[in-house]
Formats: structure tokens, sequence, C-alpha cells
């Protein structure tokens, strides 16, 4: 029997208590109830993602003691004695859950979990069939219901397994184990038809496969030739081993199968109580901004951006022109101009840590063709172009742009090159200090403007590019570099400039999108991949026609730290600034901007985002924030852990994400670099900042003091397992 600390005796009586004062009442979300559940809910919920149990536990009975009719709590407490092998409390506080939902598909799963490692098959097939009832789209309570029924062996069971499979590959059609079991199973049961068949789904995935696994996958084709069925699925359960080192498998595998040790799925919202608003401090409409001339020699300069250099101090003011780059009180760079040194494009210059030594690299992209600089000690910079191992053809080329990604996840970043003519040219870092030649957009002509992030929402992320003609192309990322277009509303329009942010803090990523008439369109993923919705939340007045697609530049930012995204968009004759309110809507400032700003950073250091720009005249501007209001903020810096092997990601987790709570304040952002900046309105604290690393893995950082720059290291999971309230502050 499972002993009840002190703790968990007091919470549980308290919720009988509150039990019996409100009935099956729900609290209103305007009352200090309502807030206290959220912040213990989403707080125990990072806990138990991140293995802090003791908070875990903690918190979610906190939340049942304040809320005790709230489903979700019950079943993540359910699934934390679970875990522990407390298998009758977990009985208990599943039954409580089931009680208080019935309908919920993800607690009949946790139930079906309990079951099958209590050695009852039975009763857990029981539950999962349920679960599959109650959503058919369940990819993990599919596949567990098929290994379960297959434990049981007889051939209608494999007929069943073989039909569970089917309907996971009508969902999931380019995931590799369901492939591969699929072909197994039909081999076993001797449908040749059905094994071919999987067998040529597998040969179109193979060109990404490690020569060995494409050489078992040889083996396999030659055996099944034999109609052998058991020495068939004998050599398919060898590929499966070898491809088993492939970061495709380990992707497939994790869409469809929780890892070991992790058994089992939060919840991750409440299932009663009606999910929280998120609150941000009224907008700071006094806001304004001093202009501040830089020095910069009187040369006239075409581009310019603030990047992190080293992940640590502030970041360097670049500039740029036809022949030159210079770094402000730095290094003097040749930009790749060509003979008639024609200025870099708006993205002609990306900063990214190519050789994972936590120094930013540099790479030019212009007429002239491509440059890489490796970042050496000092600040001095080397040219590498001619050790990248790609010909001169691809050096010399002229291009209009370049970005940079993991595109196939390996864990280090490549470069995506817009090409005057034809598709994007990827160049796929090899780890070794070359590079590889991909093309993976075939749709897309002329590239100018590039994004990366997880617009829709499953765990990965996505390409959004914008062609010359203005068409937005959406490339749902497939993993194992393998990516797959999404058709876009019809009524998005020529689009000169987008960025990515969750403007509406839904925690789903946005695309937001100028238009060729001014207006500024939301474009947000719905209904599992089918379907998109887009909404105009800001106009920008007298918007000049006949501009040019990537000559407007549009940035998202919180720019008077009142907790919620602001829009920053401008031409080189001036541009605009809209804030964000509690509604979620967008107010313009009065003043319009000076300049073409290019860039928001926080340049003087005192956690307020400043602008950077270019005047008319070509010379180099800061806007200094004039913000009125004394609104909290926080900063955050994120650096890997550089791991050989499995879930290696890139040092400043490019790709990944981090949302962070404070009382009802919640915001989520992309990663794009090393520095990520949030505002906190009136809140001192952030109850939770949790970062969800480019392969998956999530971390949080607990308790966060407002007003202060936050180095957040990547922590293998096991280290933060039962860590106690003294000692949590970052897991």
């Amino acid at each position: 029997m499972h002993r009840l600390t002190l703790l968990t005796f007091i919470v549980l009586l308290g919720t009988s208590l509150n039990a019996c004062r409100s009935g099956d009442r729900l609290p209103d979300p305007s009352s200090k109830t309502y807030r206290d559940a959220v912040v213990a809910f989403y707080t125990g919920l990072a806990a138990l993602q991140v293995g802090v149990e003791v908070m875990a536990e903690e918190q979610l009975l906190r939340v049942t003691a304040l809320v005790p009719q709230e489903p979700a709590a019950w079943a993540n407490l359910g699934l934390l004695a679970l875990r522990r092998t407390a298998f009758d409390l977990a009985a208990e506080r599943l039954h409580k859950a089931r009680t208080l939902a019935p309908k919920s598909s993800q607690i009949q799963v946790l139930s079906g979990l309990l079951e099958s490692l209590q050695g009852r098959p039975e009763a857990a097939q029981a539950y999962l069939q349920r679960a599959i009832a109650l959503e058919p789209h369940h990819l993990k309570a599919l596949y567990a219901l098929a290994q379960l029924i297959e434990q049981q062996g007889g051939e209608h069971n494999a007929t069943e397994v073989q039909r569970l499979l089917m309907q996971l590959r009508q969902l999931q059609s380019d995931n590799l184990v369901v492939l591969l079991e699929l072909a197994r199973v039909a081999a076993k049961r001797g449908d040749m038809p059905m094994l071919q068949d999987s067998l040529t789904h597998l040969a179109s995935k193979a060109t990404a496969w490690s020569p060995a696994a494409q050489e078992q996958l040889r083996s396999v084709q030659t055996v099944s030739a034999e109609a052998n069925p058991n020495r068939t699925a004998q050599q398919v359960m060898i590929l499966k081993n070898v491809l088993g080192r492939e970061t495709a498998y380990r992707q497939s595998r994790d869409a469809i199968q929780a890892p070991v040790g992790q058994e089992g799925e939060v919840i991750p919202h409440f299932l009663r109580l009606p999910s929280p608003h998120t609150s941000p401090a009224a907008p700071d409409h006094t806001l304004s901004f001093a202009a501040a001339q830089l020095t910069a020699g009187g040369e006239q300069w075409t581009w310019i951006n603030a990047i992190a250099l080293d992940g640590e101090g502030p970041p360097a003011v670049i500039m740029a022109h036809g022949h030159e780059v210079r770094i402000m009180d730095g290094a003097v760079l040749r930009f790749p101009g060509g003979p008639e040194a024609l200025p870099p494009g708006q993205n002609g210059i990306v900063g990214l840590d190519f050789n994972a030594d936590f120094k930013m690299d540099l790479a030019f992209a212009g007429a002239g063709g491509l440059v890489l600089l490796r970042q050496d000690n000092a600040g001095a910079f080397t040219d590498v172009t001619a050790h990248l191992a790609l010909p001169e053809a691809v050096t010399g080329a002229p291009y209009t742009g370049v970005w940079t990604a993991d595109i196939d996840l390996e864990g280090d970043l490549d470069l995506v090159l817009g090409t005057l003519e034809g598709q994007p040219l990827i160049l796929r870092n090899n780890g070794d200090g070359t590079f590889t030649e991909l093309r993976l957009f075939d749709r897309v002509a002329e590239l100018h403007a590039f994004a990366w992030g997880d617009v829709d929402a499953d765990g990965v992320p996505d390409a959004v590019l914008l062609d010359a003609t203005g068409t937005v192309h959406v490339y749902a990322n497939q993993r194992g570099g393998q990516f797959q277009a999404h058709a876009l509303p019809h009524g998005l329009g020529k689009v000169l400039a987008m960025a990515i942010a969750d403007v509406n803090s839904d925690s789903v990523l946005d695309l937001v999108c100028l238009q060729a008439d001014g207006t500024i369109q939301r474009l947000s993923h719905a209904a599992e991949g089918t379907a998109w919705r887009l909404e105009k939340i800001a106009q920008w007045p007298d918007f000049p026609r006949g501009i040019a697609v990537a000559t407007p530049r549009l940035l998202v930012a919180d720019v008077d730290n009142n907790g919620s995204l602001d829009l920053i968009a401008s031409l080189p004759a001036g541009g605009r600034v809209w804030l964000s309110d509690a509604r979620g809507d967008f107010q313009p400032l009065a003043k319009p901007l000076p300049g073409h700003m290019l860039a928001v950073a926080d340049l003087t250091g005192d956690g307020k985002l400043d602008l950077l720009g270019l005047s008319e005249t070509g010379q180099p501007l800061q806007l200094v924030n004039q913000g009125t209001k004394d609104y909290s903020w926080l900063t955050l810096r994120l650096r890997a852990v550089p791991v050989p092997g499995d879930g290696r990601i890139n040092t400043f987790a490019v790709g990944g994400e981090v949302d962070i709570r404070a009382g009802l304040l919640f915001q989520k952002q992309p990663i794009m670099g090393p520095i990520l900046h949030f505002g906190l309105g009136e809140h001192r604290a952030a109850d939770v900042a949790r970062i969800i690393w480019p392969n998956g893995d999530v971390q949080a950082e607990f308790e966060l003091q407002s007003n202060q720059v936050v180095v957040a290291r990547q922590r293998l999971r096991s280290c933060c397992k039962n860590r106690s309230a003294p000692h949590r502050r970052a897991c």
C-alpha cells in the first residue's frame, strides 16, 4: 500500500472539504481560485514532463484541492503514480479522472497502460479500444493496441494487428516503424501483396539511409522474392535493428510510441475548466523611440543587423554594402557583391554556429557567390569557403539570400540559399566542415525569404518560403530530410514580408504576413493539418503601391514588455509599430518610425528592445526604446550540450521553442538565435519557462525572478528526477 505523506493527506483532506463546499461548480475564470489553479497546474505539468516528481505531486495535488472537479490533474497524478509503480494509487486517481471525464481518450489510454503493466491484457485492450473509438487518430493508442494483441498470438489476432497497422499507415504514410512492422506482419501471414507494397514504400525512403541500411533492404527484397515468410520476417527484423540507428527511424518511433521510462503521456490542458486566456498588461501607448546615430565612418550602407557573436555578450552591430561587411568596433570582411559590387539583399548575411564551438560564424550570399567565415578567437574570422568540398559552380553562383536551419534534424545547422533561377539550394552540414548539395523545395523558384518553425504543431520545425512572385510555400517536415507541401488559402494574396510567431498566444506558431496592400494577416494551422485559418490583424494605412517582394521588413517582438508580442513593419522611407493588448488586438502607435528598421534587440542592456536600421541616406540608425511603463522582462540564453550520437542538437537550439507562464500570462517564441527576450508586464517573476529543444526534449526553469538574464544550459533528463523544492530551480 502506498504511504501518503503528510502533505498529501492534508491536500486530499482539503480536496474533500472543498468539494463539499463547492459541489460541482467550477470557479469563475476571473477568480483567484482559477488563477491559482492555472499556476499550479502548468507548473506541475512542467515538473512532471521533466521528472521533478516532488514538485509535480505538490502542484497537481494543489490543483485537486482548489478544483477537485478537474480530471486532468487527477489523470496526471495517476500517471505520476504509475511511473513510480504505485499501481493502487494510480488506479484510484485514474478512476477519479475517468469518472469526471468518461469521454477522454487520453485518460482511457493511461488506464490501459496501467492494466498492461499489471499483467491484465484483456482489461488493457478494452481501455485502448475505447480510446480509439473516442479518438480514431490516436497514434500511440493504435500502436499500443497492435502490440498488445500481437502478444496474444493466433492467426485471428495477426489479422487484427495488420488491420491496425494499416490504419496507422493511412495516418502516417511515411512512418518507417509502421512500414517495417507492416512488412514483418504481412510476411508472417504470407500476405505477399501487402509485403511487396510495404517494401516498395520503404525503398522510396531509402535514399537517405546509411549504406548498411540500404544493403539490408536489398537483402529483404531478395528473400521476399523466394516466398519464404518466416525468413523474410527475420530479415525485416534485421533491417529494423540496422535502421534503429537512423534519425528518421527514431523520429518515426517517437511519433507512435513513448520513450522507454516515459511511458504514458501527460494531459497538457484542462478537460473541464476553461483553458486560460493570456493576460498581458495594458500596452504602453506612450512608448517612443529616440534616434541615435551610430558611428560608421560616413559610408553609405545597405544592410544592418545585430547578431550575438558568442552567445554571451551583447549583440554586435554589423553593417554591409556591396563589397564590405563591418562589425562595429571589430573586423572588416569582404562581401561577395560580384564585379559590380551589388549590395546584399535583406537576407544576404546570416549568423550560424556551423562547427558547434559556441562562437557565431557568418555566411554571406550575394551576386558574387557564397562565403563562409569561421569565427576564431578574439573575434577574428577565417574564410573557409575553399574547404567546404563544394564545386566552384556552387560557391561562385549568384544568390538572393542565405538562411540557416537544421534541415535534417541531425544536430548541426545547414544553409538554405536562394538562387536567381530554379529551386533553392540546400547545403547539408556533414559535421566535418564540409557540406553536401540538396534540392528539397521543388515548387519554389527564386527564394526571397525563409523561416523555420513548427507551424503545424507536430513537434518538428517546418520550412516556410517566400518566392519572387510573393507566393508563400509551407513545407511540412516529415523528418529525415523529407518535406511535404501544404495547400494554403487563396485569400492570402501577394506577400511582401513574413515572420513566424505565436501572436495570439494559443501555443501554436502562426505565420504573420505583410501583403501588397499593407494588410497584415495571421495564418494559423488548424484541423490536424488539413486546414488553415486566415485572419487580418493589422493594416498599414497609405501603404505605397508597387513595393517589391522582400523590400519591407516585418518583425515580431514585445517592444513594450507588457507580455504580448507586437508588430514592427518598415520600408526604406519609414515604418510603423502596432502594440498588442489584452484582447489580442493590435493598435498602431501614433508616431511612425523613421528609416528602414531591420532588426530588434536590446542594444543598451536595460531590458527594453531597441530598433536598428538605416536612415534614408544609408546611415546606421539606432532607435532607443523610451518606454514609460515599469514593466518587467526576462532574457534567456540557451546553450545545448555538445554530446555526440542520438539526440544531438545545434549549440543554440535553433528550431526549438520556449514558452513562459507568469500567473495567467503566457507567451511562446520560436528559437531563432542565442537570445530570447520576454516581457512579463507587471509580474515580478515567471512561474515556469519551458524549453522544447529541437530534438523534442523538454526542460523547465522554475521561479525565475524578473529583470535578469538567465543562461539555460541543456540538462540530461535524469539529472532532476525527484529533486525537491529548495534545489529545483532548473531542470
